[in-house]
């Protein structure tokens, strides 16, 4: 008999996506057979979703390695020094001259870096954050997990940085990672696929990391000794995270209360984040106040004055069908300075953000060209963007609607 699937907690109660998908789906179902459960057209829709965040995630971390070994091996090395030294300059950390212009080339920006691979910004940083985060010789794996009932789902990835360089991968999708979530768990039986249900998220994740070390040690016993972070990954935050039009600071200011949870007034540690433990730097980090998390860690790992916003490597049809985008999004101030809180329906911002109207379909991927501020892949610099989104905001009104201080 199968465990009961219920999970051990609500999870759409966390994140302002999850309940953008519960009003775009489930409250908003109004087609098809009258008499078919809504949860039932959520869970059809969710599972495409799910199969197009797996092309992009394989499509991203690919992106990454390839990336940081060029980097490395010297291959990008005109992109990124080409730049004159002169007044287009900022010294990096208080020591070292950065070319700015540099940075802005396309060809050393196409790179998503951290681990998970949720924000792209210049190739040759990523290796340095890395380091900074996880150390020297690390292993990060991610298990994918269903946002109704906490199981894990077959996709699962796991890879080993060296210096901040990817030098090995496990990866098991679809059909071959079958065996996997049916292998059980050495001290209670239980199958993988089950482990996070009915759990708290630190003695389910401390469960899936004992399975993934031993098929890590199996495979790559040359890696045993390494350091393991497992990150879950639930893929309502996956669609969510790797959409096009946010900015990295929505990002970080959503990702960091829920990874300092009970610290926020979370009953509970949520089943998305490094579990069963953090990098030591974001553990040191998550005991400053909430209003001084994501200018600290934005200040820290990125500390060049640049709008890093985010692209697809996919098109993510169900996302830009069913939910859409928005036109106008938020500046970099007000989103460094949002927050969630347990119970919260969405993320709150400053009242000078007014939320904007969504398109959908073609028009929602914000690729060049359109008509919209802060489109994917123009690199700018924060203050421009700023200007940008509030020139839009006073000759756009009707692209906006009449609500103030909430985004979603």
């Amino acid at each position: 008999m199968p465990q009961e699937r219920r999970p051990f907690q609500d999870e759409s109660i966390i994140l302002p996506c999850f309940r953008q998908l519960y009003s775009a789906c489930y409250m908003g179902h109004s087609s098809g057979d009258p008499h078919e459960e809504p949860v039932k057209y959520t869970q059809a829709l969710m599972e495409r979703s799910f199969h197009e965040c797996v092309t992009e995630w394989l499509a991203r971390l690919d992106e990454n390695m390839l990336g940081a070994h060029k980097y490395i091996t010297g291959e990008l090395e005109k992109e990124i020094v080409a730049a004159d030294m002169d007044d287009n300059t900022r010294e990096v950390g208080g020591t070292t001259p950065y070319p700015l212009s540099g940075i802005l080339s396309i060809d050393s920006f196409n790179s998503y870096s951290l681990h998970p691979p949720i924000i792209n910004f210049p190739i040759g940083l990523g290796p340095c954050i890395n380091v900074l985060l996880y150390g020297n010789n690390v292993d990060n794996f991610y298990n994918y997990m269903d946002g109704f009932t906490c199981e894990n789902i077959p996709y699962l990835e796991s890879r080993h940085y060296e210096d901040g360089i990817q030098t090995g991968r496990i990866c098991f999708v679809y059909e071959n990672a079958e065996s996997i979530l049916g292998r059980r768990h050495m001290r209670t039986g239980e199958k993988f696929r089950y482990l996070c249900c009915q759990r708290p998220a630190v003695e389910g994740g401390d469960m899936v990391k004992d399975i993934v070390m031993d098929i890590r040690n199996e495979r790559t016993p040359k890696f045993s000794d390494s350091m393991m972070f497992g990150f879950a990954v639930d893929h309502f935050v996956s669609a969510d995270s790797q959409f096009g039009s946010r900015s990295y600071f929505d990002i970080i200011s959503t990702m960091l209360p829920m990874l300092a949870c009970v610290n926020m007034g979370w009953p509970f540690v949520c089943y998305i984040g490094w579990l069963p433990e953090r990098p030591n730097l974001l553990a040191l980090m998550l005991e400053l106040p909430i209003d001084m998390l994501a200018p600290r860690l934005i200040n820290m790992l990125f500390p060049v004055n640049f709008w890093f916003g985010k692209y697809n490597l996919t098109h993510m049809d169900t996302h830009m069908e069913v939910i859409g985008q928005e036109t106008i999004i938020p500046t970099a101030n007000e989103s460094a300075v949002g927050y969630i809180r347990y119970g919260m329906d969405r993320l709150r911002y400053p009242q000078t953000y007014i939320q904007a109207k969504r398109v959908y379909g073609q028009e929602a991927q914000m690729r060049g060209g359109t008509i919209y501020p802060c489109p994917e892949k123009v690199i700018m610099g924060i203050d421009e963007a700023t200007n940008n989104i509030e020139k839009a905001r006073k000759e756009h009104p009707e692209w906006l609607t009449d609500v103030k201080g909430f985004g979603v």
